[in-house]
Order: C-alpha cells, then sequence, then structure tokens
C-alpha cells in the first residue's frame, strides 16, 4: 500500500522495476516527475524449517545472516522436555545431506551458533531417560542431564532404602544387554 495510489502489486517485480511503477502512478494524477526509492527490508522467500521439542515448529523467514539463536527465539524457544542435541540438517551440493550436530550445552553458553541457510532443518532433540527400580526411594524415571551420574540420577529418587545392598546395583542396557555390575 502507497500513500496516494493505494495497493500495488510488487509479486515479481524487483525493487527498481517496483519505484518506476510507484513513480508512473504518483505522475499520473498527483506529482509531477516522481522520485521513488524502494529498499527490501525483509526476504520472506527464504526459510528454515524448525522441528522437535521447540514451542512454535514450523517454517521461519529467513533474514540474511541468521543465527540459530534467532531461529530458536522466534520459535519461542525449547518446551521442557527438549534433549540435549541440536542437529542442523542441511542439502549437500550433490543432492544428499549433511547433519550439523550442536551442543545444546554450547549454544547456551555462545560457543556454537552458527549461521543458517534457506532449507536447513533445525531439529531438537528429546531429553533422555533412565529408569530406577528396586530399593530406592521413588522408583522411576529420571532425566539424564548434563553431568548426570549413577549416583545423581539415584539421590534424584530418592536415595537407596535401608534395605539396599549397595554391592548389588544393576545397570541394564536398553537394548537387552547383559546387566552390567
Amino acid at each position: 500500500t502507497a500513500p496516494l495510489v493505494g495497493d500495488v502489486e510488487a509479486a515479481g517485480l524487483t525493487p527498481r522495476e517496483l519505484a518506476a511503477r510507484l513513480a508512473e502512478l504518483l505522475g499520473r494524477d498527483f506529482l509531477v516527475d516522481p522520485q521513488v526509492d524502494v529498499g527490501v527490508e525483509e526476504f520472506v522467500s527464504q526459510w528454515v524449517m524448525a522441528a522437535g521439542e521447540i514451542k512454535i515448529a514450523g517454517r521461519i523467514p529467513l533474514k540474511g545472516g541468521t543465527r540459530l539463536k534467532e531461529i530458536l527465539s522466534e520459535a519461542g524457544g525449547f518446551t521442557d522436555q527438549a534433549g540435549e542435541l541440536i542437529t542442523i540438517t542441511r542439502r549437500a551440493g550433490d543432492g544428499g545431506e549433511v547433519n550439523f550436530e550442536v551442543d545444546r550445552f554450547d549454544f547456551e553458553n555462545g560457543t556454537a551458533n552458527p549461521v543458517l541457510v534457506h532449507g536447513d532443518i533445525v531439529t531438537i532433540s528429546k531429553a533422555k531417560y533412565c529408569y530406577l527400580q528396586g530399593e530406592v526411594g521413588s522408583p522411576g524415571r529420571v532425566r539424564i542431564e548434563r553431568g548426570t551420574t549413577l549416583l545423581r540420577a539415584i539421590s534424584q529418587s530418592g536415595g537407596l532404602t535401608d534395605w539396599a545392598n549397595r554391592k548389588q546395583i544393576q545397570i541394564l542396557d536398553p537394548a537387552g544387554g547383559r546387566p552390567r555390575p
């Protein structure tokens, strides 16, 4: 929408062509030899797809030099179930795909904030969990976060009960492997 002339179709025109069209319309009935400059404030033809454990998934328009932090901010940030890994999938020159992994710790500390390009897919992983059972205060699921150790997981589940045999703790492999002492 432009003053004096109303709505003007801009789709498919370069900034220079749009400026000429506006000057022509303004010159018809309103101004003598109008001078019009048109600049592109924002491109919305280029985008990044945001998916996974973020609040608003979908296509997010790219602005020049857009970094990961800006895209995740546009997407509303991480959900409570977000994990520790951010994966950026980018189209390769040969038609394939290349994955870049960014550790959430590095991202949050500002040491990893890559520039994104048109067509990138940013995926936030789900949090990982372990399950504690047996003689612990509250058997069940414990979230695995940065720095989680077996001792910390046991502590988060209420610690060992008085009946627990501290020499018989086993870690079961979720893939069905043998128990590890």
